[in-house]
């Protein structure tokens, strides 16, 4: 009973207090807690308006430069007239994915590739020269590349100690799968040189060999940026419409099947081409690689990428670049906000335990990645010196690729920022109660 009477009187006491307070003057409790509730409301609805305009931003400065639905009908044309356009010479009619052998792959390039690319007859129009389907200019021509391995690249796998030559090969040649420390480095009678400045090939199938892919990559091979290569001219370049050419690009593709091109040491064989269209201002690379392995498996597979050469040509360009100023702004403002946030949080460690910190650490990292590719691809040289009327072959195919991953980035990115938007939007229990809060104000 007495526990009680304290109890009482002890809260009596503190009433007490409460209104000697608010008589003479002192901190009026509820008023300031109802101050700082609504500053931390304001501020609140400030960070999804600001979210919310950077979404916005992005959103529009990632798709203005490439017409993603242009660009996929560029890419259907090509992959119509190259890709899965047949060819003569089987049992039944393949298309360029179905290449399983050497003599099909000769007949895909002396056929569809030859006729989709070099077609153009004599008595035609120039301003069709150099076209494919009409619109779609071939630029600079065609480089084919070869990666080869010496023809005794696998004898410690011959077993020959062992078993003599009851497991031999009747020449004594044996082959492995590609690596660069047993690929042939011998040029080749057909070839110009060993490519330097190609794009960067990955196999599709296939095995690395021991020390030449990391080990997460172990299915792919990487052939790299290397190999042996010949550039066929654009058909201006060429018979019958430059008489001062000797040769036609059928003529050429057939000098190299006659000088045993793809042969046993061939591991894989890259046709590269690049194409523009006026129209839309979308320049596509197109990448068209046979592998052949030491299992006997010949695969086929094709890339295409696309990107904008022309960045700052029309005023919509010249508002995105407008808006690409304001969004990195924000972006900034947000970083700052975020490690304010990090270094206010008592103890730091508890804003390393939030799950919610590493997500955002992932959504700043994801947008310094697409603007870091971004500003490469506005400064890369070969953007800037992109020129349809080029002679000689220039691959785009990299700088396409780095524009294709930056797309990936930049998505992720957008998913991450409407996950933080929708957290904002009552997905725990204190936005809820915040949001119902503000109703009822």
């Amino acid at each position: 009973m007495d526990r009680v009477t304290d109890l009482t009187s002890g809260i009596g006491r503190e009433g007490n207090k409460m209104m000697l307070l608010e008589e003479h003057n002192g901190i009026p409790i509820k008023e300031t807690m109802k101050v700082l509730y609504s500053v931390r409301r304001m501020k609140f609805v400030w960070e999804i308006i600001v979210l919310s305009f950077t979404l916005a931003l992005f959103y529009f400065t990632t798709s203005e430069p490439l017409n993603r639905r242009t660009a996929y009908e560029q890419e259907l044309s090509i992959i119509e007239a190259i890709q899965d356009e047949e060819f003569q010479g089987s049992t039944y009619k393949k298309n360029f994915l179905e290449i399983r052998s050497e003599e099909e792959f000769w007949q895909w390039a002396e056929g569809p590739l030859i006729s989709a690319l070099y077609s153009a007859k004599a008595d035609s129009a120039d301003h069709h020269v150099d076209y494919m389907n009409s619109y779609l200019r071939l630029v600079g021509g065609i480089q084919i590349r070869q990666f080869r391995v010496r023809d005794n690249s696998c004898v410690d796998r011959r077993r020959v100690q062992e078993w003599d030559s009851n497991l031999d090969t009747k020449d004594g040649s044996c082959f492995s799968r590609y690596g660069y420390d047993v690929s042939n480095k011998t040029v080749p009678s057909w070839a110009t040189a060993w490519a330097t400045e190609s794009s960067r090939l990955i196999g599709h199938w296939g095995h690395c060999g021991q020390n030449n892919c990391p080990t997460f990559m172990h299915d792919e091979v990487i052939y790299g940026h290397g190999g042996f290569y010949i550039e066929i001219p654009p058909p201006s370049k060429l018979l019958p419409f430059n008489a001062s050419s000797q040769t036609t690009a059928l003529a050429m593709i057939q000098s190299l099947r006659d000088k045993n091109f793809f042969d046993r040491g061939t591991r894989a064989v890259a046709v590269e081409a690049a194409f523009y269209n006026t129209n839309t201002g979308i320049l596509t690379a197109s990448r068209y690689v046979v592998e052949q392995f030491p299992s006997a498996l010949l695969e086929a597979h094709a890339k295409y990428r696309h990107a904008g050469p022309s960045l700052f040509d029309s005023n919509t360009s010249k508002f995105r670049t407008m808006c690409e100023g304001f969004y990195l702004i924000l972006m900034l403002y947000q970083f700052q906000r975020e490690v304010k946030r990090m270094l206010y949080t008592r103890p730091i460690l508890r804003w390393w335990q939030d799950p919610f910190s590493y997500m955002e650490l992932i959504y700043f990292f994801c947008h310094f990645i697409y603007v870091k590719e971004w500003y490469a691809f506005v400064n890369s040289p070969k953007r800037k010196s992109f020129d349809v009327n080029v002679g000689t072959f220039v691959s785009y195919f990299d700088m396409g690729h780095d524009l294709f991953l930056m797309w990936q980035w930049a998505g992720f990115a957008f998913l991450l920022g409407i996950f933080k938007l929708m957290r904002f939007f009552s997905l725990n229990r204190r936005v809820s109660v915040m949001w119902q809060a503000i109703y009822d104000r």
